[in-house]
């Protein structure tokens, strides 16, 4: 299926890797705890968040640890750099403080909020592939990234 607004809110979930069962469980804990003893709490479903103080890794952080990448390479410190698919996969982007911003707004609304999931953000007008980052970062830093794609 081709979703070229973005993934529907009314999308079952498919919890495809090891990694995203994981996360399916502990949301599915989260919203079975707060029916079965009346908790106050609520799950995020995240984008990719991203912001200063982020400690970048090749695991976590992939915007920072690109842009990491980006600069390593520039002052001749590292060379080419490995990605996984084509480089064309999207994601949304939330800066951290926005990410802050919906945490306090659901805390002061939690009894309204609570029991439920909440997909948060930064939507199709903040969205961009691994390739678009680094045409991004290659304007930006005046220098041509060397990567190439995993088997």
């Amino acid at each position: 299926m081709d979703y070229p607004k973005g993934f529907s809110e009314n999308l079952a979930l498919n919890f495809a890797t090891p990694y995203g069962c994981s996360k399916g469980a502990a949301e599915q804990y989260v919203l079975d705890y707060a029916k079965t003893f009346s908790l106050s709490t609520l799950v995020f479903r995240h984008s990719s968040i991203y912001g200063s103080r982020q400690f970048s890794s090749f695991d976590q952080g992939w915007l920072g640890w690109f842009a990491m990448q980006a600069l390593e390479q520039k002052k001749g410190k590292a060379g080419a750099f490995s990605i996984a698919g084509n480089g064309k996969q999207v994601r949304d982007v939330l800066f951290v403080s926005d990410a802050v911003d919906v945490y306090f707004l659901a805390a002061e609304k939690i009894e309204k909020l609570k029991g439920e999931a909440y997909n948060i953000g930064g939507g199709m007008e903040n969205s961009l592939s691994l390739l678009e980052l680094f045409g991004l970062l290659e304007e930006k830093l005046a220098h041509k990234l060397e990567y190439y794609q995993l088997p």
